[in-house]
């Protein structure tokens, strides 16, 4: 199993663009300011690789037929969660478990589908997106 340090590194080699990966990177390991990687990174979705992203912020998407959408791409049913939330920072549980207490709440999450390319994040301005690394 991989750690929580590994698991933070693979979610921005996947997802974050090139030209933050090393000022995250060095933010997550620092554990006085993980708390700002955490604000920075899930605050403004530029911060993720325009190619991979899949908006669903409109329409009738909530967490059952987000997902529908990642089984159907491939995702895994174990998860790894980054969130703004402390009760769901850091978190490994189940994809459905996880999309049912991130999705509606706008609190700034990355729901990251372990061993795939695949990860789902909302923002607190209402941003639901589908992340497809596989994409690039």
């Amino acid at each position: 199993m991989k750690s929580d340090d590994e698991l933070i590194a693979q979610i921005i080699s996947l997802f974050v663009v090139d030209s933050k990966g090393d000022r995250f990177t060095e933010l997550a390991s620092n554990k006085k300011r993980y708390d700002d990687f955490l604000w920075e990174l899930l605050n403004d979705p530029r911060n993720l690789r325009s190619g991979i992203v899949t908006d669903v912020s409109k329409g009738p998407y909530g967490s059952d037929e987000i997902l529908k959408m990642l089984l159907q791409m491939g995702a895994k049913p174990d998860v790894f969660v980054l969130s703004l939330s402390d009760s769901m920072d850091r978190r490994r549980m189940a994809l459905s478990d996880a999309l049912r207490e991130v999705i509606g709440y706008q609190i700034g999450s990355i729901v990251y589908s372990v061993g795939t390319n695949l990860g789902f994040y909302e923002g607190h301005e209402g941003w639901k997106f589908i992340l497809d690394a596989g994409q690039q």
